[in-house]
């Protein structure tokens, strides 16, 4: 039985559940965020994408969307984070479903968004610092995607044959997540039209090949979780 998106009291409970299981993931932090003082990557992070693929792009947003501001709340959780959380889940739900175009254009509008963001974009200081996600859309507009994607649904064939798809989509959603929270960050920071001498004091240079270890943390911890998840659910007959 697949999880599905209407608004019924299942689908309230699944959001209460998972959004409860967000907000204790929270408060358990993983490493650092790069540029932000005080800020960590937490678990919650690395369960977004994974909540998008099991409850799908509308109860997956409402469940990050819920425990994210109840982590913001607390003082645990950043607007950064949140915004990454949300984008993460939409992005892993969309792509379950099979809407990958949905993903192409708002993954390129995004990347856009913040490498040409005014005055500070790394796109004016530092193009190279966007190469991770440029991979990110290759894999998007590729054929490798709707043929794994394809498996994760799939129920005639070995449980183990649907986990192929999830790490395509975790890597994926990781990065949306990750284009959707730096332009969270540029726009709370760096407001419109800052004077270039006042962006550049930051160095994207410094970042470009120290963000993708932290990506690829996110990406091996969420894979081998949403693996299990998947297989376990299967099993009991709730996907």
């Amino acid at each position: 039985m697949r999880l599905n998106s209407r608004f019924n009291t299942k689908s309230l409970t699944l959001i209460a559940s998972f959004a409860a299981c967000y907000v204790i993931s929270s408060s358990w932090t993983l490493f650092p965020i790069i540029g932000a003082t005080g800020r960590f990557i937490t678990v919650a992070s690395i369960l977004a994408p994974l909540i998008g693929i099991f409850l799908g792009p509308l109860l997956g947003i409402a469940a990050v969307a819920l425990g994210g501001a109840i982590s913001l709340f607390y003082g645990s959780y950043s607007i950064t984070s949140l915004a990454a959380g949300i984008a993460s889940a939409f992005c892993s739900g969309i792509l379950y479903r099979q809407r990958r175009g949905i993903c192409i254009v708002s993954y390129i509008s995004l990347l856009l968004a913040f490498a040409f963001y005014p005055s500070y974009g790394p796109a004016w200081s530092f193009p190279f610092y966007v190469w991770l996600h440029v991979v990110g859309l290759v894999v998007l507009v590729s054929p490798l995607l709707p043929m794994t994607v394809n498996t994760i649904s799939e129920t005639e064939k070995p449980i183990r044959n649907s986990n192929f798809g999830i790490p395509i989509v975790v890597f994926i959603s990781i990065l949306y997540g990750h284009l959707a929270g730096s332009l969270m960050y540029v726009t709370v920071h760096f407001p419109l039209f800052v004077p270039l001498k006042e962006a550049l004091p930051f160095s994207w240079a410094g970042l470009a090949l120290i963000y993708p270890v932290e990506r690829f943390i996110m990406w091996v911890s969420a894979t081998i979780i949403g693996v299990a998840l998947n297989t376990a659910l299967k099993r009991l007959g709730f996907l």
